[in-house]
């Protein structure tokens, strides 16, 4: 794939043999870790947020029905990433749902993308920098590693759990670039060139964004190896044309569609709309890099804007642009850098519409490492200006020097130390789903903050407030109706329910769909507590025409029939709903009363003996089989489960009157 290089095409003048290891780099490897260790170890028990759940589902599913694997459907999260879904896949097969080995996943594979970065600038600057900067090669790869390993902005890609195929990504994009510069070495190079395409291949297997890593490989050979394109192609066209032969593999996962519900043209957000929106974005995430507090866990959708909504900060974008291509023009190994924030921050910040996250905090997990390089060289220009008397003739410069230098030494550290307090801060954001949406909701306001806030709401049993969230939510997403219809059932507001439920029906669901069956179902259930089962059963005959492959629908029928006292046709729907769901203990419950009132006891006795048998312990499953082995004139029996449910509910009067009751027609034994 690389063949050697002629004479000409090296300029010899600016490469340096390979570096090799040395004690302060040995000694660096630990310190990195250690440091990550430090700043993470508070996330270790951090319960799942939000999109964790999706991964482990899917694995819950898939490994609980290993017969019909093929047809478990991954989460969106893992979708097209079958490299990311493996590593959950494994999470899960040695721990189960705790999530203390996912987070132990997460930080070793950000220790792992730290030291990559870290032997990726050490190993550039030792082999190819020019004067001073080959000197300065350690210090400025330890400095930029440890700011970045630190910096609170990466909690999003370690801490949240389902936010991995980031960093996984990032990893491999790392190894490939290390593994392409390492090519250029005069010792194995094929061994280099094919670990590169290897890696390169994972990471297109592993995320989309890793789109872009056979171009940066490229304007790094220009930006440090080669004087021109040309002479880059003549000596590594084969690796390159070998890198971008990976993108097959990105293009196969594409084309599955497996990603067609969040990522496209067809998603009703337009390839402008986006591209507005990430001007306001990218602000936001530079603004956060410099001083990362505080961080916003979802930028929500894309909203409409308007060119006039965010003028400044697209001519900012633009003007920051211009300087790096500006930058590359005059000084390549150092505008690379810039231009690589942009490069590999365009997958997901362009014109290619995610409809369903306008931004997100772990898209700046690659492109945050160039901001950070470029601030320590920055920052080591200034103090070497500084520090060094010579710089100056005036005598004050000679003797502000020694502060310079104090300051040089001791800002890093400073700045670590800032960082390391933040992110441990930021982690502890994570420990409810209730304060990380309404931190969220204070920092960027969204309708996916409002909605997620109100799902907590709604769990914890504050319902009214929930709906409250949701209605903030319906200029954007008038199908929350649907939410705040089946909420305000929650809360026993039947009549409000219905209003919004059929203004739901009427106006905003698609015809046929799940959710317009829920919302039927539901509608039944509020009519049905209203005194209007009439109303209820016709709503829910008509929705079983249609759609007799809906579940739920026959429960729901099966409840009304049991309010209306209409027995027989409550058997048939809770029969036919427990040949799907045949644990569903309320099913199992109200089949065997309405048997025993239908007087089919043979088929009432078994069903209430099997929801004993699931809740041993609950009273009322003992008092309805003791009733129906009393109409079966098995008393004893029938006597033993009253008994055992009034020793459960001793403070149940029913319960005590018909244990009254049996025994009082229980026969004298003589």
């Amino acid at each position: 794939m690389a063949r050697r290089r002629s004479r000409s095409t090296q300029p010899a003048s600016t490469a340096s043999p390979a570096p090799a290891a040395d004690g302060k780099t040995r000694l660096a490897v630990p310190l990195l870790a250690a440091a990550i260790v430090l700043a993470y170890a508070n996330s270790l028990s951090t319960p799942f947020q939000f999109d964790d759940f999706g991964p482990i589902e899917t694995e819950v599913a898939r490994q609980s029905a290993p017969q019909v694997t093929p047809t478990v459907q991954p989460s969106v999260q893992v979708a097209g990433r079958p490299i990311v879904r493996l590593t959950f896949a494994l999470n899960y097969a040695w721990g189960g749902r705790d999530v203390t080995g996912y987070h132990v996943f997460n930080i070793a594979v950000h220790i792992v993308c730290t030291l990559l970065f870290f032997f990726l600038v050490r190993y550039t600057l030792m082999r190819w920098a020019i004067g001073d900067w080959q000197q300065s090669a350690f210090r400025v790869a330890l400095w930029s590693a440890l700011i970045w390993a630190l910096h609170p902005l990466n909690t999003g890609s370690v801490t949240y759990v389902s936010a991995r195929s980031e960093s996984l990504m990032a990893m491999w994009y790392l190894s490939t670039l290390l593994a392409a510069m390492q090519a250029h070495g005069p010792r194995h190079r094929l061994l280099w060139s094919t670990t590169a395409v290897a890696f390169c291949a994972l990471g297109m297997a592993t995320k989309e964004s890793m789109v872009t890593a056979p171009l940066l490989v490229l304007l790094l050979d220009r930006a440090f190896v080669f004087s021109s394109f040309k002479q880059a192609f003549i000596d590594r066209g084969r690796l390159y044309a070998a890198l971008a032969a990976t993108w097959s593999v990105l293009a196969v996962l594409i084309l599955s569609g497996a990603r067609a519900e969040s990522v496209g043209f067809s998603l009703g957000v337009s390839p402008w709309t986006y591209l507005l929106n990430q001007a306001e974005v990218i602000m936001d995430y530079l603004r956060r890099s410099l001083w990362p507090y505080p961080l916003v866990f979802a930028y929500g959708e894309p909203r409409a804007l308007a060119l006039a909504d965010v003028l400044p900060q697209g001519a900012l974008i633009l003007g920051l642009a211009a300087l790096a291509w500006w930058g590359w023009w005059k000084a390549p190994r150092i505008g690379v850098l810039a231009l690589a924030f942009f490069v590999v921050l365009a997958p997901t910040s362009s014109v290619v519409p995610i409809a369903t996250e306008v931004g997100a905090e772990r898209r700046m997990y690659l492109p945050l490492m160039t901001l950070i390089l470029l601030a320590v060289l920055l920052g080591c220009v200034f103090w070497r200006t500084k520090a060094s008397p010579a710089s100056s003739a005036e005598d004050n410069a000679a003797r502000l020097a020694p502060v310079w230098r104090l300051v040089g030494a001791t800002a890093p550290i400073v700045v670590c130390m800032l960082l390391a307090v933040l992110t441990i801060q930021r982690n502890t954001e994570y420990a409810t789903a209730e304060g990380l949406w309404r931190s969220t909701l204070d920092r960027w306001p969204s309708a996916i903050a409002h909605r997620n806030l109100a799902t907590v709401l709604r769990q914890t049993g504050r319902g009214n407030e929930a709906i409250e969230h949701l209605r903030a939510t319906l200029t954007e997403h008038p199908e929350m109706r649907g939410a705040i219809g089946q909420t305000l059932f929650e809360q026993g507001r039947f009549d409000e329910a219905l209003v919004e439920l059929r203004a739901y029906l009427d106006r905003t669901v698609a015809p046929g769909s799940d959710a317009e069956a829920n919302a039927r179902v539901v509608a039944a259930a509020s009519l049905g507590k209203l005194g209007r089962s009439g109303e209820a059963r016709d709503l829910l005959l008509e929705l079983i025409a249609r759609r007799s492959d809906y579940v739920p629908a026959y429960l729901a029928l099966g409840d009304i029939y049991f309010q209306r006292g209409e027995f027989a046709d409550a058997q048939q729907s809770y029969r036919r709903f427990l040949t799907y769901e045949p644990a569903h203990e309320g099913a199992l419950t109200n089949l065997g009363i309405s048997a025993v009132n239908t007087g089919q006891l043979a088929e009432a006795i078994p069903v209430l003996q099997r929801v004993v048998e699931a809740r041993p312990r609950n009273s009322s499953a003992h008092r309805n089989l003791a009733v129906a082995l009393a109409h079966a004139g098995r008393l004893d029996e029938a006597i033993a489960h009253v008994e055992e449910a009034a020793r459960l509910a001793p403070t149940d009067t029913a319960i005590q009157e018909l244990s009254r009751q049996l025994r009082a027609t229980q026969p004298v034994k003589r």
